[in-house]
């Protein structure tokens, strides 16, 4: 497997591990399936944390994933229900965060972190923030 999808017991928290091996153009259906999976029907609001702090990712692949998030199919990056936080720190990654914030890309914002620990956190505050 080229991915990983968790849920937190008892949380509204996701954690989507991507590992080195994983194949853009391949394993994003799965994912998208493997996310929605997890998803309990009517809920609104779900903390998404992206681990990819193992995902070897080149500009191309970069491209791709940026034109799949506009598509805002279910499990995909750009579901409503999902709140994205991004856990990794190369130099893809970062340049991707920043691309997002782009108009043609839905303006999208999200937090980015170097560890699991302080990802986890946040979502938690978030969802604490909203009762």
């Amino acid at each position: 497997m080229h991915f990983t999808v968790e849920r937190i017991p008892d949380e509204s928290i996701l954690v989507i591990a991507l590992s080195r091996d994983y194949r853009f153009g391949q394993d994003r259906e799965p994912l998208e399936y493997s996310v929605n999976e997890k998803i309990s029907e009517g809920e609104t609001e779900i903390q998404a944390i992206y681990d990819l702090r193992e995902l070897k990712m080149s500009f191309g692949d970069l491209v791709l994933a940026m034109s799949n998030v506009t598509q805002k199919s279910a499990g995909s990056m750009g579901d409503s229900r999902l709140k994205i936080i991004v856990v990794g720190s190369s130099e893809m990654v970062r340049l991707g965060i920043l691309a997002f914030e782009q108009e043609q890309y839905g303006k999208l914002k999200f937090p980015l972190f170097d560890n699991i620990e302080v990802a986890l956190k946040y979502a938690r505050e978030q969802n604490h923030k909203r009762g």
